[in-house]
């Protein structure tokens, strides 16, 4: 049983690295600015960061818990970043398309309206009304 939960544990860990050498090197590094390269997987100790955004820009959608985010991280590939006093939270969807939640902070209306670097498309995927109409 010992045997099994370890090499359980080991291919996770290279599917894992696999994964992230290809979302930085090939997706994410290629698409975003500066900014998002230094973007990073959800874990547990994001924790006191989301807590200091999500505490001052209560979430408007339930995805947008860190609990939910960090449950869903390896299904949702979440990958996060600080950039101009925002916390930006990205995440595929079931067709492999890069997303991110809008930003989180003072002001996520101009976060969006920046264009990002790239060749691949990206989505804005769950913003509110009033976001989207600003």
């Amino acid at each position: 049983m010992y045997y099994y939960n370890t090499l359980f544990v080991i291919v996770k860990f290279y599917a894992w690295l696999w994964w992230l050498h290809s979302a930085l090197l090939h997706d994410t590094v290629c698409m975003l600015n500066e900014a998002l390269q230094h973007s990073k997987p959800v874990t547990i100790d994001a924790k006191p960061l989301f807590d200091k955004y999500l505490s001052q820009f209560p979430p408007t959608v339930s995805e947008l818990t860190f609990t939910n985010i960090l449950c869903w991280t390896e299904v949702k590939h979440h990958l996060y970043c600080e950039y101009e006093e925002h916390l930006l939270i990205s995440f595929r969807d079931d067709r492999n398309r890069l997303n991110f939640f809008a930003p989180i902070g003072p002001h996520p209306e101009k976060i969006m309206n920046k264009p990002f670097s790239g060749d691949h498309p990206y989505l804005w995927s769950r913003i509110s009304e009033h976001l989207a109409h600003s």
